[in-house]
């Protein structure tokens, strides 16, 4: 996959392997770098996985508040769709943790308010992200914050729908 162009993103590294699918480092023909994240084969095949995936790109294509991550464009191509992310160079909050406790401790209460911050926005919203966890909030070196994965956020509208079903 190195190397390979997807709708003229050039792939790079693989950042990581989630359950979801794949995010990896790439740049376009600027030689612009973005984060790219592309569902997996397995979940390309389930028409309901797909569902969730456009949702939570077109969601986040929504979202613009500098402590979570901007989706720039959902890509729709078969057999596996993708969206472009902002390249946030950090480590998520668990390895950070794990791996630079002092880096952690010295900025806990700069990074908390950061997340309080982009928590804060997306309820206002409507949204609830439904998933806060360490691995969720990437940290730089200079402890800048930005939270990440909406794949199970859900908007009072689909709360409302879910509640009419009953």
């Amino acid at each position: 996959m190195i190397n390979r162009i997807l709708k003229g993103y050039q792939i790079v590294e693989k950042i990581k392997d989630g359950s979801v699918g794949t995010v990896w480092r790439a740049i376009n023909s600027k030689n612009q770098l973005f984060a790219l994240k592309q569902l997996s084969e397995r979940n390309a095949a389930r028409p309901d996985k797909v569902r969730q995936f456009k949702k939570e790109a077109t969601l986040q294509l929504k979202l613009q508040q500098r402590h979570i991550i901007r989706v720039f464009e959902y890509v729709d191509v078969k057999p596996q769709p993708f969206f472009t992310m902002e390249y946030f160079d950090s480590e998520n909050l668990k390895h950070s943790m794990w791996y630079k406790p002092e880096q952690v401790y010295k900025a806990e209460f700069f990074i908390l308010r950061q997340l309080a911050e982009a928590l804060g926005y997306i309820h206002r919203l409507g949204i609830i992200h439904k998933d806060i966890k360490p691995e969720n909030v990437l940290v730089s070196a200079n402890s800048e914050m930005k939270l990440i994965d909406f794949s199970l956020a859900q908007t009072k509208w689909d709360r409302f729908l879910q509640f009419g079903k009953n």
